[in-house]
């Protein structure tokens, strides 16, 4: 597995002053799309790493990934017996994918939470030959043996980037033939990136905001505060805190047809042991951590807080 180059990771030690003016944010939902728009976005899908620092702005707290913006501007229509096995070969599923912020990163890297098909817009139609599409109402998906489904959102690094072009991420939407709840209940492997599913849609994202002057990192973080003091921890810590999520990635294990998939998931229940987490092609370089204060070290443990993955505590 190769590093990102690193030319991506030259320039100043630290933020200029005009960036780090531009980066601090109130919240990870609706104002970041604002700060984005700080940095020249084009209003497509874009990925970016939030930083929660503490009261006094002079410790990272706690992290996570955010996405934001158009995912696929068109539906996706898919036949219903390429998700349920049983499912009449004449119906097609319509979804449409709402904005990018459907998908919630709250484990503390680049793969989501799953969402239910309640949070995603659907419709269901019988094609057959000759006729006009006929609307299947939701209550009669059971006479068409049709099921329900969740989806999730995977994201890694890319190949493609490069230090003239940022850093660019591949995304991965996978559909499961069940619900979340049904999924999350039979097995604890099924919170790793790489369990397998069925692939929905893929594409690439942009890592945003670039620097506009380069300071060893090739993004910035958007950082949450509740003082109005514009100080932030050393930058050291800050590039710390951003390599900790950007390496908690994993690649997923997208299955061919329904069939194959359902046999993997009763062959790993069956065999938990024999799972195997798939490997990124491009992984985010190690970050030094930063120097602690005199007499004082860090510790990494994990935040329980569900939006966030990680906190930096001082022991004495």
């Amino acid at each position: 597995m190769k590093s990102l180059p690193k030319t991506l990771f030259a320039g100043s030690e630290h933020i200029s002053e005009d960036d780090k003016q531009k980066i601090f944010i109130n919240n990870f939902s609706d104002s970041v799309e604002k700060v984005f728009g700080e940095f020249f976005w084009d209003g497509k899908a874009a990925g970016a790493i939030g930083l929660t620092l503490s009261n006094d702005n002079k410790r990272v707290e706690s992290g996570r990934f955010i996405t934001a913006g158009t995912l696929v501007e068109k539906s996706i229509k898919v036949a219903a017996d390429e998700i349920w096995e049983d499912a009449d070969e004449s119906v097609v599923l319509t979804i449409k994918l709402p904005r990018a912020e459907i998908f919630k990163f709250t484990d503390g890297g680049l793969y989501s939470q799953y969402v239910d098909e309640e949070a995603v817009t659907y419709y269901m139609h019988s094609v057959m030959e000759g006729k006009p599409p006929t609307p299947i109402p939701a209550q009669e998906k059971e006479e068409w043996q049709i099921g329900k489904f969740c989806l999730r959102q995977i994201c890694y690094v890319s190949k493609s980037s490069t230090a003239r072009g940022g850093v660019a991420l591949t995304y991965v939407v996978l559909i499961f033939p069940t619900s979340k709840e049904q999924l999350l209940s039979g097995s604890e492997l099924t919170a790793n990136p790489s369990w397998p599913g069925l692939k929905l849609c893929s594409g690439e994202m942009q890592l945003l905001p670039r620097p506009t002057a380069p300071w060893k990192c090739p993004i910035l973080p958007l950082l949450r505060t509740g003082s109005e003091d514009t100080s932030i921890p050393s930058e050291a810590a800050l590039r710390h805190a951003i390599a900790a999520i950007m390496r908690k990635s994993g690649g997923p294990d997208i299955i061919d047809d329904v069939g194959s998939l359902l046999q993997k998931w009763n062959h790993l229940a069956d065999h938990p042991g024999e799972f195997a987490e798939k490997a990124v092609p491009v992984a985010w370089p190690e970050q030094a951590a930063p120097e602690p204060e005199t007499g004082k070290k860090y510790l990494i443990v994990p935040n329980l807080e569900t939006v966030t993955c990680f906190s930096f505590l001082y022991l004495t």
